[in-house]
């Protein structure tokens, strides 16, 4: 699976900017996901490692349907 094209929600924009998550790194976990989780049709969780981040997992919360990203944050339970 590789997603090219997507958008941000008020709410990704946000915690991108709170959490300093830089562009690069989304386009990294879109283009390559080290673990992809359907949550339903509606809604995809999308992880990978990010060694400029100390090796830090990257989760990505996208809708499918239009390739919009919900949330996204470091999450600190996963392990890959």
């Amino acid at each position: 699976m590789k997603i090219l094209q997507y958008s941000l929600s008020q709410h990704a924009l946000k915690r991108m900017e709170e959490r300093r998550i830089e562009r690069h790194w989304i386009q990294a976990v879109l283009e390559s996901p080290e673990r992809m989780e359907k949550i339903s049709g509606e809604e995809w969780h999308l992880f990978k490692k990010i060694p400029e981040f100390g090796d830090r997992i990257l989760k990505i919360v996208i809708n499918p349907s239009n390739n919009k990203i919900i949330t996204l944050f470091f999450d600190r339970r996963r392990k890959l």
